[in-house]
């Protein structure tokens, strides 16, 4: 925990300048995110801090919390794919706990949800439904796009120059299968 309590005051230091410096700013959020220091450390003075969210600690007042808004951490991410990637799951939290309990507190920050077919939104649903394509994406062998094909959650597709009948022809026995081919043929000298 003092070790966390270094990483997280870094990050403390470095969002807190009068002018940060954006790639210092993104490098400590990195290390801050992925160490999960800001979960539990302990300031040298007062209690051990224990965040029950990250969105709780990023709006909590120096040194319990990192004085900003997850909004603001969004868009300092922005520009660096890995960074927002980390961001986001570090920011997509298990919901949890009895909710008809009397002593549950519910957390009301909103955090903008990645939807469509936007980047964070295809890596939140590999993360969910298919962990091993995700980690295929985090590796770098495969793309985020090419993974939620191969996961079947996106159709595949491509693109037919349309100026040349020989190439479209070329691509699309290429990319179609012998029998989707034969379909296509098939589909094309019909008369309507």
């Amino acid at each position: 925990m003092a070790d966390n309590w270094e990483i997280v005051q870094d990050a403390i230091l470095a969002f807190n300048m009068h002018v940060p410096d954006m790639a210092v700013c993104r490098e400590k959020l990195f290390l801050l995110l992925s160490s999960e220091a800001w979960s539990d450390y302990s300031p040298p003075i007062g209690e051990e801090c224990k965040p029950s969210s990250f969105a709780e600690w990023v709006s909590a007042k120096v040194p319990r919390g990192l004085d900003t808004t997850v909004k603001n951490l969004q868009d300092i991410a922005q520009g660096d794919e890995n960074l927002r990637v980390l961001l986001d799951k570090t920011i997509q939290e298990k919901h949890g706990g009895d909710r008809r309990s009397g002593d549950f507190k519910f957390n009301n920050i909103q955090l903008e949800t990645p939807v469509g077919t936007s980047e964070l939104a295809g890596r939140r649903r590999l993360r969910k439904d298919r962990p091993d394509l995700d980690a295929l994406v985090d590796s770098g062998q495969l793309s985020t796009h090419a993974a939620m094909v191969q996961a079947g959650f996106r159709p595949k597709t491509f693109t037919v120059r349309a100026d040349r009948p020989e190439s479209i022809v070329g691509t699309l026995r290429r990319q179609l299968a012998p029998e989707t081919l034969a379909l296509v043929i098939k589909l094309l000298s019909e008369e309507n």
